[in-house]
């Protein structure tokens, strides 16, 4: 699990590392609210062998790709709301206000060693730099970092 630049000072590096890493960790919680709230399969555990459950997530999210292009092509927005995630223009998702996750583990939180390995410290630096580079930066995250407009992950 990828965790954030820790303290107050932190460079520009580590602020858009941690930005993109609080961006990263919406658009998969959003991605999987979306899932659970349209598939009923998601709302509670699925006692299944992971390479099952792997195939089943592959098949809703081909799916849910599926009515969504059919909404495009018929006009017609009935499957899921608009969102321009390229521009930032982002909307909260009706499926948040649906149902609760109460399915959904807080791994966050779980006891284990404070020190990170040094492959997953050489890992973020190396991510960090990346975002920050020409190549690798998304036109709004300084707006969003220097503004401090992001939640930690």
């Amino acid at each position: 699990m990828a965790r954030p630049f820790g303290g107050k000072n932190l460079s520009a590096m580590e602020q858009t590392y941690n930005y993109r890493l609080s961006r990263a960790r919406r658009v998969i919680e959003d991605a999987f609210g979306i899932l659970s709230s349209k598939w009923r399969v998601f709302r509670a555990p699925i006692l299944l062998k992971p390479t099952t459950v792997s195939t089943l997530i592959k098949a809703a999210c081909c799916l849910h790709n599926y009515l969504i292009t059919d909404d495009i092509t018929t006009g017609v927005r009935s499957y899921a709301t608009a969102t321009d995630v390229d521009s930032n223009d982002l909307e909260n998702g009706s499926w948040r206000e649906e149902r609760p996750l109460r399915n959904m583990r807080d791994i966050t939180n779980r006891i284990t060693s404070n020190r990170a390995s040094e492959l997953a410290i050489k890992q973020r630096e190396y991510l960090g730099k990346y975002f920050s580079s020409e190549k690798g930066r998304v036109l709004w995250q300084e707006e969003h970092i220097n503004k401090g407009y992001f939640d930690s992950a």
